[in-house]
């Protein structure tokens, strides 16, 4: 088996810088294809008696640009308030499971508040020692209090 010293493997740097080269000569010929375009449009413009074709059409750009920068900010609210509700929602899901957990467990209820201060440390050790979601171990904790009683 021959050994080869120059042999090296592509790395994720040499691929990035591969393809930024390539996106750099993409944007130069769209450059190119662009300035050539708005010359054959101005010549264009000057043989059929049109003046200024670019100052005529200088309004729509801005008008496409207001369009973007409006999406934009509509796209970027959208997905806030859907992060919001997604919090409102898992806080409100806590409530419930903490709610399930206090009836089931008996809080305030005089003999049965002990099994609510055991199922209370219970959850604390649970998340000191395996690091477990509490909100889910307090959910199946009460359901399974919830059907022993039943």
């Amino acid at each position: 088996m021959r050994l080869r010293s120059n042999y090296s493997v592509p790395t994720l740097e040499d691929q990035i810088l591969v393809d930024a080269t390539e996106a750099v000569q993409g944007i130069n010929q769209l450059k190119t294809g662009i300035a050539s375009l708005k010359a054959q449009l101005d010549s264009f413009s000057k043989n059929n008696g049109l003046s200024n074709f670019s100052k005529q059409t200088s309004g729509i750009g801005d008008t496409i640009k207001k369009t973007i920068n409006f999406s934009a900010v509509y796209i970027g609210a959208k997905q806030v308030l859907g992060i919001l509700k997604d919090m409102t929602n898992e806080s409100v899901n806590y409530a419930e499971t903490v709610n399930l957990f206090n009836v089931s467990m008996g809080k305030g209820l005089e003999d049965l508040n002990q099994y609510y201060e055991e199922g209370i440390a219970f959850q604390e050790k649970l998340e000191e020692k395996l690091g477990v979601n509490i909100e889910e171990s307090m959910r199946y904790q009460a359901l399974f209090n919830s059907m022993t009683k039943s």
